[in-house]
C-alpha cells in the first residue's frame, strides 16, 4: 500500500528540485495575517497555526499539500547535504581514477589513504590539523576535482597548513588581480595592496624564511599564485588554468 510522504512526514521525502527552488523563492515574503503564501493563485488557502499558537509561513500546492517553512528548511539542508556528499563520491572517483595514478610510484599508499579518509568521512566534519573553522571541513576539498575550483578558504587553509609544517614557508595573504592585455611598466600605481606588500616585504626578510606565499585571485573566478624563493631569488608564477609554471 503506497503511503504519502508528505502526510506521514517521511524524514526522507524531498520535494522536487523544480518546486524546491520555487518555495526558497518566495518564502522571504511574509504571509499575510488571513492568507498563506501559495504559487497557485487560484488555490485558497487558510492560515496555519502550529499547537502553540503562533503562525506559521506555509505553502500550499494545488493537489500536493502544504508546507511550513520550517519543513522547506529542512528538505533545503537534506536537498544541499544530498549536493555535498555527490561532490564527495565524485572526488573520491577522480583521486582513484586520475589523482593517484599520476603521482609517483612512492606516493600511491598515501594517496589510497587520502582517498579511503575522503570516502569515510562525514561531509561537515572538521579536518584535522587546520584551524577550527565553519569551513574547514572535507566538503571544501570536494571542489578539489576538475572542472570545479578551490575556493579561497581551502587555498587559505593549504597556505597555513604549509606555515605550520615548515618553518620556513610564510603566507603573505590574499591579493586582487586584474588580467590586463599590455605590459607597461611606466606608471607609479602598486600592483599589490599596500598592506600585503608591506607585510611580504617584511616576510622576505626575516631570518629562516625560504619561500612566501601570495594567492592571486581574478575576479572570484580563476586563482594563481606567486611563489617568492628567497634563498634562490626567484619568483615563480603558477597558474592552473593554464598549466603555466
Amino acid at each position: 500500500m503506497m503511503k504519502n510522504p508528505e502526510l506521514i512526514q517521511d524524514p526522507f521525502y524531498l520535494l522536487p528540485t523544480k518546486l524546491l527552488e520555487a518555495c526558497i523563492k518566495i518564502l522571504p515574503v511574509s504571509n499575510s495575517k488571513v492568507d498563506a503564501i501559495t504559487i497557485v493563485t487560484s488555490q485558497t488557502s487558510q492560515p496555519t497555526e502550529e499547537k502553540t499558537g503562533k503562525r506559521v509561513e506555509t505553502i500550499v500546492f494545488k493537489d500536493v499539500g502544504s508546507f511550513s517553512r520550517k519543513q522547506i528548511e529542512t528538505f533545503r539542508r537534506v536537498d544541499n547535504l544530498k549536493r555535498i556528499v555527490q561532490a564527495g563520491l565524485e572526488m573520491h572517483k577522480w583521486l582513484i581514477e586520475v589523482a593517484v595514478p599520476s603521482l609517483p610510484a612512492a606516493y600511491h599508499g598515501i594517496g589510497a589513504q587520502v582517498a579511503d579518509d575522503v570516502l569515510m568521512s562525514y561531509p561537515l566534519k572538521r579536518i584535522q590539523g587546520l584551524q577550527d573553522l565553519a569551513d574547514n571541513t572535507y566538503a571544501m576539498l570536494y571542489s578539489a576535482s576538475p572542472p570545479r575550483w578551490l575556493s579561497d578558504a581551502a587555498l587559505r587553509a593549504l597556505c597555513l597548513r604549509l606555515t605550520y609544517d615548515y618553518s620556513t614557508v610564510r603566507f603573505a595573504g590574499f591579493q586582487s588581480a586584474v588580467a590586463k592585455q599590455r605590459r607597461s611598466r611606466k606608471t607609479d600605481e602598486s600592483s599589490a595592496a599596500e598592506p600585503i606588500r608591506h607585510r611580504l616585504l617584511q616576510q622576505v626578510k626575516e631570518d629562516g624564511v625560504d619561500t612566501v606565499l601570495l594567492p592571486l585571485n581574478f575576479n572570484n573566478f580563476h586563482w594563481c599564485c606567486v611563489i617568492v624563493k628567497v634563498n634562490a631569488k626567484r619568483i615563480y608564477y603558477y597558474d592552473p588554468l593554464n598549466h603555466f609554471l
